[in-house]
């Protein structure tokens, strides 16, 4: 989806802010949840279907674990939100 190493630098930050105040608790994300962030960005077709989809998506899922001391890596949702993308990136064309 990006181009240059700069680009998808910020887009790496914007994505993990949004993760991190749709968690609710903390300030930064785990190491692996950065990589999962950079293969989202890399499956998605633009920055507005990513955030659409990850608007749809991790509210529900952080809900269903703030019972939890710790909230939950992004793994655990990595392979619905890649399947969101795929779904919409095929109605998109």
């Amino acid at each position: 989806m990006t181009s240059s190493p700069k680009a998808e630098e910020n887009m790496v930050e914007l994505i993990s802010g949004f993760v991190v105040e749709c968690r609710g608790r903390g300030h930064f994300l785990p190491y692996s949840d950065h990589e999962i962030i950079k293969s989202w960005i890399d499956s998605a077709p633009d920055s507005q279907t990513l955030l659409g989809v990850l608007d749809e998506v991790l509210p529900e899922f952080y809900s269903k674990h703030q019972d939890k001391n710790c909230p939950p890596e992004l793994k655990a949702v990595d392979r619905k939100i890649k399947k969101r993308l795929r779904d919409v990136s095929v109605f998109k064309a």
